[in-house]
């Protein structure tokens, strides 16, 4: 997603990062990942319970994990030290002022994710609608 953050906001919106880790965590990632979009931290996972994600060790550890895992190793994107929960699974979803939320999706595992083009093919569309 980071290489859509721009068009995100050609679109008139922002992407927002929820971690679960300390705000020392939220900081060194950001900087790693030379993030421009906002990051909050929730390590009490009081936000990843409203929105309904998922909290799984077989989502974690299970053998759909392996693949992506070893994908990840060999593009050169690194495991660092686990920070937060490690069972916790995450989530996208687009919200809109008064139309509220417009897209959803719940992760099963951390490779789990929808890919950019879909979630920026949802938002144009939704941009759409609020311009007729």
């Amino acid at each position: 997603m980071r290489d859509k953050v721009d068009e995100i906001h050609s679109l008139g919106a922002e992407m927002i990062i929820v971690g679960n880790g300390n705000s020392q965590f939220a900081t060194a990632f950001k900087k790693k990942l030379n993030l421009t979009a906002p990051l909050y931290v929730d390590p009490s996972l009081a936000s990843y319970n409203a929105a309904g994600l998922k909290r799984t060790k077989a989502g974690t550890l299970g053998a759909r994990n392996w693949l992506p895992a070893l994908k990840a190793l060999f593009t050169g994107n690194f495991q660092g030290r686990t920070q937060g929960d490690p069972y916790q699974q995450g989530g996208v979803f687009i919200v809109f002022p008064g139309d509220g939320l417009v897209y959803s999706y719940i992760s099963k595992r951390p490779s789990d994710r929808p890919p950019a083009k879909k979630i920026v093919e949802k938002l144009k569309a939704e941009q759409k609608k609020l311009n007729k």
